[in-house]
């Protein structure tokens, strides 16, 4: 990382990664053509999982070249007056795999239904296919915060611009 200044401790990273529903993971192609998509996510044992169906644009890409790079928007807010955005971010980098154990699979569905729908578990059991799915590991992780305010500043200007 080049401005180490922006840098979070790895239990922050580790926190939001725990607490965000949604980032944008990144691909790209034989043709060295980049594919974003955003994705539900959780987070379960030093690990990212994403589900996806048995076919598709990015399975397809994934099976050309597996590396990767997920990211979380933690905070943003627009400092119209600064000409700036204040934001927190983390940055997964790594490779896909297909979980192709059924136990993990299923592991996973019930860790996605408890993330996202924890009020309608085991309706979720009954309705919920158990997809393929896909997790980036291996992966340096990164957090930034824009090095224009403190910690503690960024932090007092996300929260009064959130109220």
């Amino acid at each position: 990382m080049r401005r180490f200044k922006q840098a979070l401790p790895s239990s922050e990273n580790i926190a939001i990664l725990k607490q965000k529903t949604h980032g944008i993971l990144a691909l790209c192609d034989k043709k060295s053509f980049p594919y974003t998509v955003p994705l539900n996510y959780v987070y379960l044992n030093d690990k990212i999982y994403f589900h996806c169906a048995n076919v598709g644009r990015k399975l397809d890409i994934i099976h050309q070249n597996n590396k990767a790079s997920f990211c979380i928007i933690n905070q943003d807010a627009v400092i119209p007056e600064k000409f700036t955005t204040a934001y927190s971010s983390v940055i997964v980098f790594g490779t896909i795999k297909e979980i192709t154990a059924e136990n993990d699979k299923q592991i996973i569905l019930e860790e996605f239904i408890r993330k996202f729908s924890a009020d309608y578990f085991t309706e979720g059991l009954e309705v919920m296919v158990v997809p393929t799915l896909l997790f980036v590991k291996d992966g340096e992780i990164i957090h930034r915060e824009s090095g224009f305010f403190s910690k503690d500043k960024f932090r007092a200007l996300i929260d009064a611009y959130l109220k």
